[in-house]
C-alpha cells in the first residue's frame, strides 16, 4: 500500500477546464467533462483507474506534441424539470496540449483522486495501473 501513496498525479476540475476551454452554450444547457488525471506525462487515468497513454498530435502549426482528449458531454435540461445525458459515447471531444493541461492542474495523491470500491472490474483496473506505473519507473 506504501507505493500508491508516493504517486502523485496532476488534475484539472471539471469548472476549471470548462472555464479554459470556453464552450458557448444554450441557458438550457450544462457541459459535463469526464475526470481525469495525468500521471509522469505519460498516463491519463480515470477515476476508475482506466489508463491511457498519452500520445503526440499534429496541431494545426505543424507541430507534433503531447495532447489530452477532453470528453465533453452536453446535459440538457428540459421543461419538466429533467434532463437528457447521452451516456453511450461524449458529444464532442476537445483537445488541448498537456502543457496546458499542466499548467491548470494541481498535483493531487493518486489514492485522493481514484475512487474505490469493492467492484472487481475497478479492484482490477487498479492492479493493472499500479503494475503499469512500475514497470514504467522500472525502465
Amino acid at each position: 500500500m506504501k507505493f500508491i501513496e508516493n504517486i502523485i498525479v496532476n488534475h484539472v476540475s471539471p469548472e476549471k477546464l470548462s472555464a479554459f476551454l470556453n464552450i458557448k452554450l444554450e441557458s438550457n444547457q450544462k457541459l459535463l467533462i469526464e475526470k481525469f488525471a495525468v500521471w509522469s506525462s505519460t498516463l491519463g487515468i480515470s477515476t476508475d483507474s482506466c489508463f491511457w497513454h498519452i500520445m503526440d498530435r499534429h496541431q494545426d502549426n505543424n507541430t507534433i506534441v503531447k495532447c489530452v482528449d477532453i470528453e465533453c458531454r452536453i446535459q440538457k435540461f428540459t421543461s419538466e424539470n429533467g434532463y437528457s445525458l447521452r451516456m453511450d459515447k461524449p458529444d464532442f471531444i476537445k483537445t488541448i496540449t498537456l502543457d496546458d493541461y499542466l499548467k491548470l492542474s494541481t498535483p493531487l495523491k493518486l489514492i485522493d483522486f481514484i475512487r474505490y470500491n469493492y467492484n472487481p472490474r475497478i479492484i482490477s483496473n487498479q492492479k493493472l495501473l499500479l503494475n503499469h506505473i512500475k514497470d514504467f519507473q522500472n525502465d
